[in-house]
């Protein structure tokens, strides 16, 4: 964002955020009041209730200390939005998509509050955006303040030593509800912080993955309504597979199955992981002192997975494979469909009707819906060579309370649960699928190669458990040393 597209807006925009006040006025105030205290920190000084979107509230404020850096630049590295990842972090210009125009408003008022220059550098998604960001890095020439990388890479910078522990930024205060407290309790090694998901981004969100479904399928085969069964504890992996093995249909009568076809759950390689992981189960947990443990190989996860196998080598009512997904969805020759939350844009044109579900639970008795945050979410991570901690700490932190204030809303409750749902349901679902974030540091670092080996129909947990548990500890161990969790 330019400064002098913000001179060209900003009357507009003082109408803009003083509208957005009416409906968000106590939070706005807490992240724009001119109160101070003694140490001249910015805060507010009433107990103001934030919503998180997922209709959590929380007393909170905002506190930096008031700065005006006159106009320094402030650089974000992130990737360039692909379909199942929205992952801009500045605007150039207004537009008429709604969580843009937020984006943009989002960044202005940071600008106004601070006194920078906020801007990003896009690169191609994965490889590209790491190799910019380890350049930058291992150089110390300091191009960019913070980078949003996929989750493996910013696994890949923490372990290579390329990232800066966030107890540095003194300002960042990560029990505050506009950072993921998923991301920071289950990806931290050793007790510190290096990647971080929250509300300065919106590709976090993106890329939580859930169970779309065709509403005329369920009504047309008579079968149970999905929405009760989630609000019953009735959604199963048993009663996801009875329904997707009702549903499918030899179309062209070849008596196989097919493209041509219509399916019960189409699906990618990435559902191995979110299975285990929606039914509580992970690679690698944290430990004590914050350690990092195997935890695969226990008698729960091996028969967790051979119940993943038994869904995923049902090939005559799964088809696996990415590319099919809105292919099926949108033709309506799916009942289930799995994918991340980016892709609903993709369906807002179809004529039929379709719905929203968390992943299904493994068994009734597991207390809640767990969602997998999936590997192209991005995190936020700052390089080991930043040379002003201070004014990193204090512009994310503000990034952060605006994004929950100003961008949040308008993503979640007018863009995803208004103009992409069809129903009311699906935005309860949605509340669902935010609400139990899992991530998996063994999906993230792939120490020993144990995630990709997982993901295939021909994987045994414990044969793999008993070969990759030497080579995986050794990677760990490394990763730990590199990251200076042991110095």
């Amino acid at each position: 964002m330019k400064v002098s597209n913000k001179k060209a807006v900003a009357f507009v925009l003082s109408i803009v955020l003083f509208l957005t006040s009416v409906a968000f006025t106590p939070f706005l105030s807490s992240c724009m009041s001119d109160n101070s205290d003694d140490n001249g920190k910015a805060r507010n000084t009433d107990d103001s209730l934030a919503s998180d979107g997922t209709g959590d509230e929380t007393k909170e404020v905002l506190e930096i200390p008031k700065e005006d850096f006159g106009g320094k630049k402030f650089v974000i590295l992130t990737a360039e939005p692909v379909r199942y990842n929205w992952s801009v972090a500045d605007m150039e210009e207004l537009t008429d998509e709604p969580y843009e125009k937020a984006m943009y408003e989002r960044n202005l008022a940071v600008e106004e509050l601070l006194s920078i220059d906020i801007s990003s550098v896009a690169a191609a998604r994965g490889q590209q955006t790491y190799d910019q960001f380890r350049t930058s890095t291992m150089a110390s020439s300091y191009d960019y303040d913070c980078a949003f990388l996929t989750t493996p890479y910013s696994a890949t910078a923490t372990g290579a030593g390329l990232c800066l522990s966030w107890d540095y930024l003194d300002y960042v205060d990560l029990t505050k509800s506009w950072w993921n407290q998923a991301s920071i309790e289950q990806l931290s090694l050793g007790g510190k912080t290096y990647m971080v998901a929250g509300e300065a981004m919106l590709s976090d969100k993106e890329c939580l993955w859930l169970i779309y479904f065709i509403k005329d399928k369920i009504k047309d085969l008579n079968l149970e309504n999905p929405y009760e069964l989630v609000d019953n504890n009735e959604w199963t992996w048993d009663k996801m597979m009875e329904m997707a093995t009702i549903a499918i249909d030899d179309l062209n009568g070849d008596g196989v199955m097919d493209k041509s076809d219509s399916w019960g759950l189409v699906t990618h390689m990435q559902n191995y992981g979110a299975l285990w992981m929606a039914a509580g189960e992970k690679l690698v947990t944290i430990g004590k002192e914050g350690i990092p443990e195997l935890t695969w190989g226990t008698e729960r996860f091996v028969e967790v997975f051979e119940k993943v196998i038994e869904i995923m080598a049902s090939t005559d009512v799964v088809y696996n494979e990415d590319a099919f997904i809105i292919t099926t969805m949108r033709e309506g020759r799916t009942l289930f469909a799995t994918e991340v939350v980016a892709y609903i844009k993709y369906y807002r044109d179809v004529e039929h009707d379709f719905g929203l579900l968390p992943m299904p639970k493994y068994e009734k008795s597991q207390p809640d819906y767990y969602t997998y945050a999936a590997i192209d979410s991005d995190l936020c991570v700052v390089g080991l060579d930043c040379p002003d901690p201070y004014y990193t700490s204090i512009v994310l932190e503000a990034l952060a309370c605006y994004g929950k204030q100003i961008l949040l809303p308008v993503y979640y409750e007018q863009q995803l649960t208004s103009h992409f749902a069809r129903d009311e349901e699906s935005g309860r679902m949605l509340d669902i699928v935010f609400k139990n974030r899992m991530y998996d540091l063994g999906v993230a670092f792939n120490w020993g190669g144990a995630w990709s080996a997982l993901s295939s129909n021909s994987a045994n947990a414990a044969t793999l458990y008993a070969s990759l548990n030497k080579s995986m500890r050794k990677e760990m161990e490394r990763a730990l040393e590199k990251a200076g969790v042991y110095n």
